[in-house]
Order: structure tokens, then C-alpha cells, then sequence
């Protein structure tokens, strides 16, 4: 998905994936890419991936309470496009910006 992250303080952009079966965290979500204005610094992206076993919820403390959790810095975030990609296999899942 190709996307331009409004970068306002409070603002919560967001692209993710929600499964349709059962209560949460339990039907899964998958945080392809989270900006928490009122967490982030300005350049930072969030990634996570929330199941029965591993759920986020603490943002202020997430990439150490979810070993599911990953953050990206992009300089140019709030000023440019980027494209955001899921690479979903058999066995693993690959979230990233512009991954080859």
C-alpha cells in the first residue's frame, strides 16, 4: 500500500489487518505500519503482530513487552509517500517499507 503518514500530534495512523473470528486478541491483527502521535517521536513506525499469546496494549513500553513488536525510523515520513508491504508465507511474515 502506498501511503503518506499524516504526522499530527494525536493522530493515530494506522494500516492493519483485523481477522474476523472471535474476540480479540484471539482472531489476530496484524500492525503493518502504526504512527501514536501522542507516543512517536516524528520519524518512528511501529509493526506488530497480536494473537492469543502475544498481545501489545502498553505503547508506551511495547517493543519490550511484545517480542512481536518492531519500529522503524524514516526521515522523511511526514514529507513523502512510501509503500507499505506484508510478505505473508507459510512460514513467516515480513513487514517492512519498500522490501525488495
Amino acid at each position: 500500500m502506498r501511503a503518506k503518514i499524516p504526522c499530527v500530534r494525536g493522530a493515530w495512523s494506522a494500516i492493519w489487518m483485523l481477522g474476523k473470528d472471535g474476540d480479540w486478541p484471539d482472531r489476530g491483527e496484524i500492525d503493518i505500519t502504526e504512527w501514536f502521535g501522542a507516543y512517536s517521536d516524528e520519524y518512528t513506525l511501529t509493526s506488530a503482530v497480536h494473537n492469543g499469546v502475544f498481545s501489545g496494549g502498553d505503547l508506551a513500553n511495547a517493543p519490550t513487552s511484545n517480542p512481536l513488536t518492531a519500529q522503524q525510523r524514516l526521515t522523511d515520513l511526514c514529507t513523502a509517500y512510501h509503500n507499505f508491504q506484508l510478505r505473508w508465507t507459510a512460514s513467516s511474515l515480513v513487514i517492512g517499507v519498500y522490501l525488495p
